[in-house]
């Protein structure tokens, strides 16, 4: 949008800061959401961009911000983008310090392709319950997946309801 959203995101920096401790520098991948604590769940994926600071939602904590990080690309002047994604994720839940509601990670389901059921039945339980969640959707990556900079490859697959007919 080319705004700068610094100034009205400032509610969150402490919790970045205390989440982020026990390394000088980090480079991580997540994204912005909102929680609400009056309903208990997380809003759908665009209310991010609608969020005022000035709302008395948001001023009393009803609503705000909750920070959910899935990758960590550099840590300390070292690059991690060769490492394998199960890697990177041990460094993440290494180097972050969750806060529930308001800082954590992503979870992560490990699914089976070469199983009995090609993890057929998991993958749609899952699916499923992202749906019911009113989520966006799932991003079925390859444990083993180096990360590539502008590239998703079919290491990394992005399922949404709106991808599969009658969803």
């Amino acid at each position: 949008s080319g705004r700068d959203s610094t100034s009205v995101r400032f509610r969150c920096h402490q919790q970045l800061i205390q989440a982020f401790s026990g390394a000088r520098e980090l480079i991580v991948e997540g994204e912005l959401l909102v929680y609400n604590e009056r309903r208990k769940v997380i809003e759908s994926f665009g209310t991010v961009q609608d969020m005022r600071f000035d709302r008395a939602d948001v001023l009393s904590g009803e609503r705000h911000l909750l920070s959910v990080f899935f990758d960590i690309l550099h840590k300390d002047g070292e690059s991690l983008l060769r490492r394998p994604l199960c890697e990177r994720r041990r460094i993440l839940e290494r180097y972050i310090k969750t806060n529930p509601r308001y800082v954590e990670i992503a979870p992560v389901a490990v699914v089976n392709f070469r199983g009995r059921d090609n993890g057929v039945e998991l993958m749609s339980e899952l699916f499923k319950t992202c749906i019911e969640r009113s989520e966006e959707g799932l991003i079925i990556k390859d444990a083993d997946s180096r990360y590539l900079p502008g590239y998703r490859g079919h290491s990394w697959i992005k399922l949404k309801r709106d991808y599969i007919e009658g969803f």
